[in-house]
């Protein structure tokens, strides 16, 4: 693998999730690192299998097992969290909270939810056109710019605490007891 920027997808791997961009960009990248977590989709199989073998800056993880892992520790690894999804019943993603919490900022595609989450430009990248030639000069505008990946990193993290269910408990516990 390189020693440049790593990228990490974590999700079902498929097209509907964007896993045929990201193996795309890939192959438009090479000095970038990009990881894959998640069951691969079956209709995907053999393209994905064929990315693999065939682009030495991809890997496969398998099936994350949050039961004895730590999600925010093996997020931590990576620089950036990729989510092209074009799937039309993506809901809000859990996995762009945890990222944040992880202090990695997300390349997102403009569906669903994806721009309430994800502050463009500030604490990640959403892609209004959502193609692989954009995924990838983003992350190649991260890797050309490592001071505002940091920020955006730093942005993250600050952002995750909109998600903390402690933020939330007094107005909660107010709005029941009335």
């Amino acid at each position: 693998m390189s020693s440049g920027i790593r990228c990490v997808f974590f999700s079902l791997i498929g097209e509907a999730k964007g896993a045929d961009l990201v193996l795309e960009a890939a192959r438009n990248l090479p000095e970038v690192e990009f990881h894959f977590y998640g069951r691969v989709d079956c209709g995907f199989k053999q393209r994905f299998r064929a990315g693999l073998s065939s682009l030495p800056n991809v890997e496969y993880h398998g099936i994350f097992d949050s039961a004895s892992g730590d999600v925010l520790a093996e997020l931590n690894q990576y620089d950036l969290h990729l989510l092209p999804t074009s799937w039309p019943n993506e809901g809000v993603p859990g996995v762009l909270v945890e990222t944040k919490s992880a202090a990695v900022p997300s390349i997102v595609s403009n569906c669903c939810h994806n721009a309430e989450i994800v502050k463009d430009g500030i604490d990640g990248i959403v892609l209004e056109e959502c193609t692989a030639q954009n995924l990838s000069a983003a992350i190649a505008g991260c890797a050309r710019n490592p001071d505002r990946l940091d920020e955006m990193k730093r942005a993250a993290l600050v952002s995750a605490e909109r998600f903390y269910i402690d933020r939330y408990v007094d107005l909660i516990v107010s709005e029941l007891v009335a």
